[in-house]
């Protein structure tokens, strides 16, 4: 027993546990302790070994270490009276000490204040061991992820690069030469306001669509515009911009009620990743929520697909969404980061930041958190959301280090409400919907929330 003797004083307060305290004798292979108990006991070993060993992912078990006599166990559950966090398992005929709750409040107070003492050291660096191991097999686990997702990306570029998919992008719409031409400007970075006015009146037709969306209950405008200037000085060049973009997409997707969804779920996160790139100033707000606009053309290739080969449709549930738009935009000749990033755009629902080329890697991460505040604010909960290395990408382009929740109430939201004027009312509506789901109430207690490490560019969750 000499683990526990320092002095004189410690052999009285073990002689005393032992005389006051059961002793149970189990035999090679039982269980002693099974993972997910609730009791509160603590064990030490008279004779014999003990394995202590935790079930990782569900599956793997794993042997965290080997106890012998003058060992002592169970320490952590007795201590914080929370469920068994490891199993443990005789590896020859043992004897124990067995002291539960009521045992030790039958103790003197120098002999609890002995065992605290002695239990409390132990207990931190077996708990700080089974944390490290969780967290190297949490590692693991998103390797393996990222890996089984790239390599199904390989796997499927003979399919989208077959004749079907190629005839099937020569048959969609172009996009009409004034949203090519004024996407194709505002990434170059060389356009003014009064020249997207120009651009914009070399097609009368579009300029009474401009207007006529500026003027509708989508603004929902205090005064009647009559003048494109007047209304790029109102709502910004930006804002204008994406309003020509949007009527371009609008005259290429097919007028069904699926591609009507399609379409307003792309206006929404345009909006939020232009709110994003101009509230974290990161990026070019006008170039973000250009490409947001198209990120969905791989689903609307998909959906045209899937309407002309109907006896095929299952095999088109397959095809990468990500690589149909990239083919499809690229034919375009859009310029390459629009394309580029939207063939990236699902790399950080899988894979770490360094997979995305730093090119294209602001736009691929802005796109994300963009469509995860889409989806959380229309009511998706965060267990349901591609999650596993949110808190990576936003290390990566050195964003505070937020929890999701706290994420959208901080950043999202604050932006949203103080533009009332000049955003679409489908963004107010949406958040007014957000605002009185049962998910808010959980969302707004930010001081419970521990915020993860960094550590070598690895993220501690």
């Amino acid at each position: 027993m000499d683990k526990f003797l320092t002095n004189d004083s410690d052999k009285k307060h073990l002689t005393y546990i032992y005389k006051n305290s059961d002793l149970k004798k189990f035999g090679k292979g039982e269980v002693i302790i099974r993972e997910g108990d609730t009791d509160e006991v603590i064990f030490i070993i008279l004779k014999g070994r003990v394995e202590i060993s935790k079930i990782m992912q569900g599956i793997k078990k794993e042997v965290l270490d080997s106890l012998t006599s003058g060992d002592l166990f169970g320490e952590i559950s007795f201590l914080s009276r929370v469920p068994r966090i490891t199993s443990v398992t005789a590896l020859a005929p043992t004897t124990l000490i067995v002291v539960d709750r009521s045992t030790f409040e039958g103790f003197n107070l120098d002999t609890q204040l002995f065992f605290y003492k002695y239990i409390s050291s132990i207990s931190l660096d077996r708990k700080d061991k089974t944390e490290a191991l969780g967290k190297k097999y949490e590692y693991e686990s998103k390797q393996f992820i990222a890996k089984t997702f790239l390599s199904s990306k390989e796997k499927s570029q003979d399919f989208q690069n077959s004749d079907l998919i190629k005839d099937i992008i020569t048959r969609i719409p172009r996009l009409p030469v004034f949203a090519l031409s004024l996407s194709t400007k505002l990434f170059e970075g060389n356009i003014s306001p009064g020249e997207v006015a120009d651009e914009v009146k070399q097609d009368p037709p579009l300029v009474g669509a401009i207007l006529k969306t500026i003027n509708s209950t989508y603004y929902s405008l205090d005064t009647q515009i009559s003048d494109l200037n007047h209304a790029i000085m109102l709502l910004g060049y930006n804002e204008v911009s994406q309003i020509v973009i949007a009527e371009g997409v609008k005259r290429t997707m097919p007028d069904t009620s699926e591609f009507k969804e399609m379409y307003d779920r792309s206006l929404i996160i345009s909006h939020m990743a232009s709110i994003l790139s101009t509230k974290l100033r990161i990026g070019k707000a006008s170039e973000i929520s250009t490409i947001a606009l198209l990120h969905e053309f791989g689903q609307l290739v998909t959906l045209l697909l899937k309407r002309n080969n109907k006896r095929m449709g299952s095999l088109f549930d397959l095809v990468d969404t990500s690589q149909m738009g990239k083919l499809l935009l690229k034919s375009w000749k859009l310029p390459d980061n629009i394309w580029r990033t939207i063939e990236y755009q699902s790399y950080p629902n899988y894979t770490l930041p360094e997979e995305t080329p730093k090119g294209i890697r602001i736009n691929v991460i802005i796109l994300y958190l963009a469509k995860l505040c889409f989806e959380y604010l229309k009511g998706s909960k965060e267990d349901d959301l591609p999650m596993l290395f949110y808190y990576e990408h936003l290390a990566s382009i050195k964003l505070e280090i937020l929890p999701f929740p706290v994420f959208v109430n901080k950043i999202m939201i604050p932006f949203i409400d103080q533009r009332k004027n000049t955003l679409p009312t489908i963004l107010h509506e949406l958040l007014s919907s957000y605002r009185i789901s049962k998910d808010n109430a959980r969302t707004n207690n930010d001081n419970n929330i521990v915020l993860p490490d960094i550590n070598q560019g690895y993220i501690k969750v």
